[in-house]
């Protein structure tokens, strides 16, 4: 754009974007490589969070929590297993040696010896299973925690990328008045021209040779001119067209013709 584009802040604008796109993509890229990390930590606790549930599930319904075929269904689990088979007949075993070994036969305290193993063994299970829902609890609870920081993380995500959009806005609005404050700060023909009186003669029939080479922030175009009785070239804007935008920086001169107030256009 150009000695134009930057005296009016098109460049500006220009380079505030291009910086806003590379902000945002940098922060998006971020946010979508941490998201694979945190869902490969959730998935190292899966197996244990599944294995708790089902574990926690077992020990409730052989608790009687649940429905009595539920129940039955758990205990002819537990039965069937082939570590309890193996278990049951060791210990039949030892304890038929120990009855063989005395002269002794099944029954009284051979039988009440056997019912206290049993429930020993049943006790033991039902431990473990507590055991094992201990661990799933524990394995979810650190699930919970990734999950969290990734909701952490969506939403420092959403607050930086909602203070980059407030800044922005206010860098664009700033930008928006670059044309005017140049040209009231410029040197030489222009200078001269807008600072010799308060109001600059602006009339659109007072100037030739317009060009128009931008615009303020609220949309007054800006133009590059000549005065119909000289040579040098200005840039400002058109009375009759300010009328429109700021008319209380327009007034009308002694000599019929309109002139404008350029530190009231900002």
């Amino acid at each position: 754009m150009g000695f134009f584009g930057s005296l009016f802040g098109g460049d500006q604008r220009k380079d505030l974007r291009r910086a806003k796109r590379k902000s945002d993509a940098a922060l998006q890229s971020g946010y979508d490589e941490a998201q694979p990390f945190y869902d490969e930590a959730v998935g190292m606790f899966e197996p244990y969070a599944e294995s708790g549930q089902q574990a926690n599930e077992r020990y409730n319904q052989l608790l009687g929590l649940g429905t009595p075929e539920e129940r039955d269904a758990a205990q002819q689990v537990y039965q069937s297993d082939p570590a309890f088979q193996g278990m049951l007949g060791l210990e039949s075993n030892r304890l038929l040696k120990q009855l063989n070994a005395r002269g002794q036969t099944y029954g009284g305290t051979a039988a009440l010896a056997g019912t206290r193993t049993g429930l020993e063994n049943y006790g033991n299970y039902l431990n473990r299973l507590q055991g094992q829902g201990a661990q799933g609890l524990g394995a979810t609870g650190a699930q919970s925690a990734i999950r969290a920081g990734q909701g952490d993380l969506r939403y420092s995500l959403g607050t930086t990328q909602a203070g980059q959009e407030s800044n922005f806005g206010s860098a664009m609005a700033e930008s928006r008045n670059i044309g005017i404050n140049n040209l009231l700060s410029l040197g030489g023909t222009v200078g001269k021209a807008f600072a010799a009186k308060p109001f600059a003669a602006s009339d659109v029939r007072l100037k030739r040779d317009i060009r128009r080479v931008g615009e303020t922030g609220y949309g007054l175009p800006i133009y590059k001119f000549k005065y119909i009785d000289g040579d040098d070239e200005f840039i400002g804007v058109m009375a009759q067209e300010a009328l429109a935008y700021r008319p209380e920086a327009v007034a009308m001169s002694a000599d019929g013709y309109l002139a404008v107030r350029y530190d009231l256009l900002v």
